[in-house]
Order: C-alpha cells, then sequence, then structure tokens
C-alpha cells in the first residue's frame, strides 16, 4: 500500500470522525476517542473489502457499532449518567425554547439508557442519525426486519419516557 493509499483514507476518515463521535456517543460508548480511533484501525486493515461506489460513512458507522457493542465502557453498565450533545441552538430561538429543546435532549438521553443495546443502536442509527435501516443490518449482518422490531420496541420505550414525563410535569 502507498502513502497516498493512507493519506486519502486518513481525509476521508477525518471528514466521517465528526459524525463516527457522535453516534458512538449517542450509544453510550464512554470512551468515545478510544472506540473512534479502533474504527480507523479497522478501517485502514479492511481497507480492501470496502467496494468502490459504496458510501464511506454507513461503512465506518457499522465498524464503529460493531466495536461499540458489548464493551464495558458503556455508560449505563458503568452507571455513568451520559452528556446529551452539545447544545445546537437556532439563534432566532428566545431563551425559554433553548431551554425546552436543551430539557428534551436530556431527556432523550435517559430515555436512550433505558434501552437494550439492539434497541438502542436500531434508534440511534435510523431515527437519530437518519441512516436507513438497511445500512445497520448489513453492518451487523442480519436480517432488517430483525432491525425493524428493534426499532419498533425502541420507539415504545422512548414514547413510554416522554410520555412518562409529560404526565409527571402536568401533576
Amino acid at each position: 500500500m502507498d502513502a497516498g493509499d493512507a493519506s486519502a483514507l486518513w481525509q476521508a476518515y477525518a471528514a466521517e470522525l465528526g459524525p463516527v463521535c457522535s453516534l458512538l456517543r449517542r450509544l453510550g460508548v464512554r470512551d468515545v476517542e478510544d472506540v473512534a480511533h479502533d474504527t480507523l484501525v479497522v478501517a485502514w486493515q479492511r481497507r480492501a473489502d470496502f467496494q468502490a461506489g459504496r458510501e464511506l460513512r454507513p461503512w465506518l458507522m457499522g465498524i464503529a457499532v460493531m466495536l461499540s457493542r458489548g464493551r464495558s465502557g458503556r455508560a449505563a453498565a458503568s452507571r455513568e449518567v451520559l452528556e446529551p450533545p452539545p447544545d445546537v441552538a437556532d439563534p432566532s430561538d428566545g431563551p425559554d425554547e433553548a431551554m425546552k429543546q436543551a430539557q428534551r435532549r436530556r431527556l432523550l438521553a435517559r430515555a436512550l439508557e433505558g434501552l437494550d443495546e439492539d434497541q438502542r443502536t436500531a434508534f440511534v442509527w435510523h431515527d437519530l442519525e437518519e441512516r436507513p435501516v438497511a445500512e445497520l443490518a448489513a453492518a451487523l449482518e442480519v436480517p432488517s426486519n430483525t432491525i425493524y422490531s428493534r426499532l419498533r420496541l425502541a420507539r415504545q420505550k422512548v414514547n413510554a419516557a416522554f410520555a412518562t414525563h409529560l404526565s409527571q410535569e402536568l401533576r
């Protein structure tokens, strides 16, 4: 492998690092930087498997998901409270709306902690990262219907968490 290939992979990876780290954070991985680094290492080792014409992001995200699965560093396993992603406030929103958005992000982070690893992965991949179910199914080598089932269960639990919060707020 010549230096040009390494440089091209690094540039492509650097462009995808933010989305990969975002995915890992949402999956509850505590050691995001380590898993992101391992993702690059695995991508380099498997570069011959990467098919031309394929999108790099889902391939890297699939590697990141596989590496994050079963890790003892998952926040829920260590009882560490996840911080929601940094606020990205719309400057036209007032302080009340910004506060509501921050509260929703915290509630979502807590709801995600209540999901098992498979459900959380499906929910984050599809509903938060807006990636197709077929990509996750291919990355995990499971049928798409399995991912849809996990996604349905995850949505039920997240909706229940929001409903519980809303009912407590209305009391």
